[in-house]
């Protein structure tokens, strides 16, 4: 169903009565990644209807998949151009999350640090925080911290503590084990793909050695009781030539020397929240959907499809979809990106621990 994008007013909580509506917008795309950004780009004439109101603040209210029905995008900047036109980008009200800070505070399981980034938030907000995860790895806070660094994107984020796939809906966020779903849709070449490229890449190291210097003296994995490949942790694959890092926690032990468990463990820590990708594989192809509009069903973010492309080789390959850019005028996706699933060192880690 196709919708008028709306625009209301920079303090709104609700979207039911909006200043206005913005029927003359030339253009209005939404892009989301898989974890990642999540905004809005239109283009406005400067004498269409209810330009005036467009301002760096307010909230654009507009159709942002073929699944869900419509949120909130707060304008961050506006371009305006000697054509006459200008071109506005909002990012999701999800991003109102960066002014608001968390202070320190620690957490034993998953659902104790949902709650603590909400009772621990300053100022108060609308924002509800929840998840189908259940874990019971610790989670903390150091310093005050803005809230949305603490989703996903750092080192210590729910994401890299728990893993999963954020959803931003409104004032909801979303942390689920899969946010997507299994989908019988193939992709395929000389059916419904107009683009695709596959892209093979070399990861920036294979392998960590932990180690920290207190009191002028060093130490480092040594037990294979603990790690098989001490000094050494690493992958498993079969590399031509080695590409380690090495790592050091000293900072975390200026008094007591850290255990081999320690060790080893500040290693798992670093690689699961760092892109070390041992390899990446991953194709991209863009798609038009709407060719796949007479199938049952839609893909979205997240979502597990099919991918053939026959000249490279490549049959009903399962890949996920990681970004989507959605065409909010026409209530159609104009593209989307699926690739790999990258293997990583924390992925090799259980083969040869």
């Amino acid at each position: 169903m196709k919708y008028i994008p709306n625009i209301f007013e920079s303090n709104s909580t609700d979207f039911g009565t909006p200043m206005g509506s913005l029927p003359d917008a030339l253009e209005c795309k939404v892009t989301e990644e898989r974890n990642g950004e999540y905004y809005c780009e239109m283009t406005y004439p400067a004498y269409g209807k209810n330009a005036s109101m467009l301002r760096v603040g307010r909230l654009l209210y507009l159709s942002v998949d073929t699944r869900r029905a419509l949120d909130a995008f707060r304008i961050t900047t506006i371009e305006k151009h000697l054509d006459g036109s200008m071109d506005i980008t909002a990012y999701h009200l999800s991003y109102d999350l960066s002014n608001v800070i968390v202070m320190p505070f620690t957490a034993s399981n998953i659902s104790d640090a949902l709650d603590g980034l909400e009772s621990n938030s300053v100022p108060s907000n609308d924002f509800g925080l929840y998840t189908d995860i259940s874990s019971n790895k610790s989670f903390s806070v150091a310093q005050p911290t803005p809230l949305r660094n603490l989703l996903v994107g750092t080192e210590g984020s729910l994401v890299d503590v728990y893993g999963g796939e954020l959803e931003f809906d409104g004032w909801d966020v979303t942390l689920y084990s899969a946010r997507g779903s299994q989908k019988n849709i193939q992709i395929a070449y000389g059916k419904n793909l107009n683009e695709f490229t596959e892209t093979d890449e070399l990861g920036p190291y294979d392998a960590v050695v932990p180690y920290a210097v207190v009191n002028d003296t060093a130490y480092y994995l040594t037990d294979t009781a603990v790690c098989a490949t001490a000094p050494v942790v690493k992958s498993s694959a079969d590399y031509e030539y080695p590409r380690t890092i090495a790592l050091d926690i000293s900072q975390d032990y200026t008094e007591t020397p850290p255990t081999q468990a320690q060790l080893l463990a500040a290693a798992q820590a670093y690689i699961n929240g760092h892109s070390t990708a041992s390899t990446a594989n991953y194709a991209t192809g863009f798609v038009d959907l709407q060719k796949l509009l007479g199938q049952a069903e839609q893909v979205n973010l997240c979502d597990t499809i099919y991918l053939s492309v026959t000249p490279y080789n490549i049959r009903d390959v399962k890949l996920k979809v990681i970004k989507t850019v959605y065409d909010a005028l026409l209530d159609e996706y104009e593209s989307v990106i699926v690739g790999d699933k990258k293997v990583t060192l924390a992925d090799e880690l259980a083969k040869i621990i």
